[in-house]
């Protein structure tokens, strides 16, 4: 008998016990962000590359990575926190006449590494 009362009582209590059922979702960009980034694998040899994402001057980059894609968060490639969906990217060289202009899409969440090839 003192073993079915014990019994009842843990069943009891078990039963009473709420379970946490919320999950924590991580936005490391904040919601609806996500983080573009761009580098050189390889010395273009063009000079500095001015950055314009949606028509505004962005920033610049000068530094390439020869032995393989830099982290998203180094701090000598050009990145940017921007909404997620489609943007357009632009860049000038400061010694040289070539350019890029081109659309990208930053998911939200995620940071997208693209490399420019000279």
């Amino acid at each position: 008998m003192k073993k079915l009362l014990t019994l009842v009582a843990v069943l009891i209590f078990i039963s009473g016990c709420k379970k946490d059922e919320t999950t924590t979702v991580s936005h490391p960009y904040g919601s609806g962000n996500g983080k573009f980034m761009i580098y050189f694998p390889q010395d273009c040899n063009h000079g500095t590359l001015s950055v314009y994402i949606d028509g505004a001057y962005s920033g610049s980059i000068g530094y390439s990575f020869p032995n393989g894609a830099p982290d998203c968060d180094n701090s000598y490639t050009f990145s940017k926190v921007l909404p997620a969906g489609t943007h357009h990217f632009k860049g000038t060289f400061s010694g040289y006449s070539g350019s890029y202009n081109s659309d990208f899409t930053v998911v939200a969440d995620q940071c997208s590494s693209n490399p420019l090839n000279c």
